[in-house]
């Protein structure tokens, strides 16, 4: 019987933060299994069941939705809501994305500051937190975040985690 040690990696930041790229390329090299939480409860909404309901709920009251249980530890892609805006607005250009012209997408970085905040709170005392500057080029954010996954697994005297998400 093989021993199955799990550990849930939860990449939290605002939208164009970077945290779906860098998730995907920590997942390549760590050998992750890679789940945009965001995805799942979006395709969990989209069905008419009693369960998106109280998502649905509890996400308008702002709270933690129940069921999905505690990461191993957290990595927050840290920068400016002008950064943000930037890479949203350059993203939303090369997609020709009508949706997202610059108010659309300042509505939805202050969305996330506001429902950030007791994310951040509920984790801080529980697992380990890892900020890392999402200010720089893709390639120095993901060294930063590899640095931080490196030194948790170090502690932890364990193998790769098989899991990510984004928060």
């Amino acid at each position: 019987m093989v021993d199955l040690i799990l550990f849930v990696l939860t990449c939290e930041g605002g939208p164009g933060s970077g945290k779906g790229t860098q998730c995907e390329k920590l997942a390549q090299k760590y050998g992750f299994t890679y789940l945009s939480m965001e995805e799942l409860i979006q395709h969990e909404m989209s069905s008419l069941t009693e369960r998106s309901k109280i998502i649905r709920d509890t996400m308008e009251t702002g709270e933690l939705i129940p069921g999905v249980g505690d990461p191993s530890f957290l990595l927050c892609m840290d920068c400016s809501s002008k950064t943000m805006s930037s890479r949203l607005l350059k993203k939303s250009q090369s997609n020709q994305c009508l949706d997202d012209n610059a108010e659309a997408i300042m509505k939805l970085i202050e969305t996330y500051y506001q429902s950030a905040e007791p994310v951040m709170m509920y984790y801080e005392n529980r697992i380990p937190v890892f900020k890392i500057n999402a200010e720089g080029t893709p390639e120095e954010v993901f060294l930063e975040a590899c640095s931080s996954i490196d030194a948790f697994l170090k502690k932890e005297g364990s193998a790769s985690p098989l899991s990510v998400d984004t928060v």
